[in-house]
Order: structure tokens, then sequence, then C-alpha cells
């Protein structure tokens, strides 16, 4: 899964460290990158907040197009009693790629684990 987009290009942690291991600028550059905690916007070299989204949007499209079976339960407080909604990772997906309200929560968790996964050391 890629941790890191750099110029539009989005890198693993496998092809990061195949970069440092033969020394290149690139190499150095996504070294810096992982070790400094980006893609924490602000800082240099950063993502932008539309690349750390596309990030995000390919780590879902990854995870949620593995074949499983496995269903998605979701429960949503609708000022008149609790609703439960349960969704294949093909309709999560779906709902992602539309930009609606439910799928622009999943990247948002989704850059939240890129973030924290970035700043364990």
């Amino acid at each position: 899964m890629p941790i890191v987009m750099y110029n539009g290009v989005a890198y693993t942690p496998r092809q990061i460290l195949e970069e440092v291991e033969r020394g290149t600028q690139l190499g150095a550059v996504l070294q810096q990158m992982v070790e400094s905690g980006t893609p924490v916007l602000g800082q240099n070299p950063a993502l932008s907040q539309s690349e750390l989204e596309e990030l995000a949007k390919m780590r879902l499209r990854q995870l949620l197009s593995r074949p499983t079976a496995a269903l998605f339960a979701v429960l949503s407080n609708t000022g008149t009693g609790v609703t439960e909604r349960v969704y294949t990772p093909q309709q999560i997906l779906e709902e992602v790629e539309k930009g609606t309200p439910f799928g622009k929560q999943w990247i948002k968790a989704e850059e939240n684990i890129i973030r924290r996964f970035l700043t364990l050391r």
C-alpha cells in the first residue's frame, strides 16, 4: 500500500526502501518524507491536500477491490432512532468515487491512517 506521494507518484514502503538502498536522490527525498512524518501538510517536502486525498483514494481502491465476503454495517442516528445499513466493499468504493458525504468520511479516515502510520517511530 502506498504511504507517500511525490511529484504525482505514489510509493509503497518497499519502493521507498529500494530507492534509499540504491542511494538515489529520490530515495533521499522519500526517506526525508517518511522520517519527518510527511504527508503532514506544511512540511517540506509536503503533500498538498489534493495529493493526500488522492493517496487516500488509491489506498481505498486497493483495499476495497480485494476479493472478500466482508460486509460493513453502518449505524446512523436519524433523530427518530438508530438505523442500520449494510455495505459491500464495492458499494463503499462507489461512495468514495462519487464523493458522497459517506465516501468522504472514508477518505478522511484513510488520510488519518496515513498520517498515523508516518508518525510512528
